[in-house]
């Protein structure tokens, strides 16, 4: 365990923090059950289909198929809220990585 974890725990949870924020607004100023795609081509129009050249591009048309297309047809908020679960989860593991009390540790 270096000393840079209890730091990295408390950024995990900052950002736990702002996703679950953005989740709740998402939540109160949008229609509840609006889709990720329609709130994204409320803010930019060209933004998707950039955004599906260039993962067929890279990873393939069964990328685009499989994983963002079952994204970007859940609500909007399910996103920040997802992404704020395992930042919490991540800060949780690292923060409880340090060992049990009282177990042996072994010295080289």
């Amino acid at each position: 365990m270096t000393l840079r974890a209890p730091l990295l725990t408390r950024g995990l949870l900052v950002a736990a923090a702002l996703c679950v924020v953005a989740a709740f607004a998402l939540a109160v100023l949008y229609p509840t059950m609006m889709r990720l795609d329609r709130f994204i081509e409320t803010l930019d129009h060209g933004v998707l289909l950039r955004l599906q050249d260039g993962v067929r591009d890279a990873l393939g048309d069964w990328a685009w198929q499989n994983v963002f297309v079952a994204v970007l047809v859940r609500p909007a908020w399910l996103l920040p809220l997802s992404l704020a679960i395992i930042f919490a989860g991540l800060a949780v593991s690292i923060s409880t990585a340090k060992g049990l009390p009282g177990a042996p540790r072994w010295k080289n």
